[in-house]
């Protein structure tokens, strides 16, 4: 065993030290904002809360403000409504519960369809 693969074995066990290390940290930091990613996982839709700020019946859309996915509210989204939400009853400014479908909520745009809509 010559003197360079001594500096392997030691820097590779240092190295691992350091991952296991760091590994710990990560686990312990709790973070502060719920990751969209890990909501799209699931299969049964999206929660979020909004106001709705216009009803167009004839293409079966919300355009809402003051959209929530749990955190703070954020600009202005246009809602697609599924076939079995009566949309005719909603009114501006009626504050809605939404569950979206998480294939269809697109955050660039700030789109989505809904499976449901209830007003709160």
């Amino acid at each position: 065993m010559g003197k360079n693969s001594s500096w392997l074995y030691i820097g590779s066990i240092g190295l691992v030290i350091a991952a296991i290390a760091v590994t710990a940290v990560i686990d312990r930091t709790k973070s502060d904002q719920q990751d969209l990613r890990a909501k799209a996982g699931v299969t049964t839709g999206i929660s979020a809360t909004a106001v709705v700020s216009e009803v167009n019946e004839s293409v079966g859309a919300l355009l809402v403000t003051n959209f929530s996915l749990g955190g703070d509210a954020s600009h202005i989204w246009t809602i697609q409504v599924s076939g079995n939400s009566n949309i005719a009853s909603i009114t501006t400014g009626t504050r809605v519960s939404l569950k979206l479908d998480p294939k269809s909520v697109n955050i660039s745009s700030r789109t989505g369809r809904a499976l449901e809509v209830t007003t709160r």
